[in-house]
């Protein structure tokens, strides 16, 4: 069952030198500002140097206003140096290194200070979102839904999260699409009631057969 392990293996364009992956585990060794510390890069280097094939930089945020304290960032072109000096290190150490990018959704409420992306509003009485109380932005504990307009927004900063990601070396782009955040519950019918374009059922609401 464990033959090929250790042993290398080529996934497209990127070869690995084993089958041990290192999956995306939160550690908040990012600091307060959420940029890369030498204590994360360290935490990796020794799971590279192990024998660890591949590396996941663990959930790290997409939005500008919805970062985490020392929880990594990659929403801004002054994280990228972090990054770099990150995955150098897990280079030289032998492994390859992939990044989790992330935006937030209703598990995202250990800090009061990060927006909460949401499909619908939220009032307290729709028993499928659970909203930690560190997270009721609002006197009436309400989260208002996402617009279309920043939908796209966050669209557009998952592109430019990846382009960064890439220009920081890293080998592999995960798309972060469980865990009650924004792009599970858009998907989701227990969360997503819309009646936009972002809501609804494809195949029989959109006309696709």
């Amino acid at each position: 069952m464990f033959e090929n392990l250790f042993s290398s293996i080529k996934i497209r364009g990127l070869t690995l030198g084993n089958r041990i992956v290192m999956p995306a585990m939160g550690t908040h060794f990012a600091d307060e500002d959420s940029y890369i510390t030498q204590q994360l890069i360290d935490y990796h280097v020794a799971r590279a140097l192990g024998g660890c094939g591949l590396n996941f930089m663990e959930c790290t945020s997409v939005c500008p206003d919805a970062t985490h304290a020392r929880q990594q960032g990659i929403s801004a072109d002054r994280f990228v140096p972090g990054h770099k000096k990150f995955t150098d290190a897990i280079h030289v150490a032998g492994g390859k290194c992939a990044i989790q990018l992330w935006a937030p959704g209703a598990g995202a409420g250990s800090d009061p200070k990060c927006r909460i992306y949401l499909p619908d509003g939220y009032d307290g009485k729709n028993s499928a979102i659970f909203i930690p109380p560190t997270a009721k932005r609002e006197n009436d504990g309400t989260i208002p839904a996402i617009t279309a307009q920043e939908l796209e927004m966050v669209i557009q900063w998952f592109g430019e999260a990846a382009a960064r990601s890439v220009k920081a070396g890293y080998d592999v782009l995960e798309f972060h699409c469980g865990h009650n955040y924004l792009p599970h519950t858009m998907l989701s019918k227990a969360f997503n009631h819309r009646t936009d374009k972002y809501g609804g059922n494809l195949k029989y609401e959109k006309g696709l057969r």
